[in-house]
């Protein structure tokens, strides 16, 4: 389902977990199946970008303060994170190997 403050929706590469931005709130990871929600409370409330990587084990959140999160696809825990640095925005990966 939309919702009127939602700013993009990246679908996982297995197609079953779906990751929404949220303007003003925290975004969710959505299961596809169930429609359970898992939301990213530590990504704050002005998440406006994120996608996957690591083929899908992954997500990662891009803020307006330029700061990037990366959480556990399979717990929704955060794992690292970069210090805000205004005006750095869509991040890009590569994959390792």
């Amino acid at each position: 389902r939309l919702r009127p403050n939602q700013s993009g929706v990246e679908l996982s590469p297995d197609g079953r977990t779906v990751l929404v931005s949220l303007a003003g709130q925290p975004p969710p990871l959505v299961d596809v199946g169930s429609g359970r929600e898992r939301v990213l409370t530590a990504a704050g409330d002005n998440v406006y970008g994120g996608g996957w990587t690591d083929g899908g084990r992954i997500a990662y959140t891009d803020s307006l303060d330029g700061a990037v999160r990366l959480w556990d696809a399979a717990s929704g825990a955060l794992r690292a994170a970069t210090e805000p640095r205004p005006h750095r925005h869509h991040p890009t990966f590569s994959d390792p190997g």
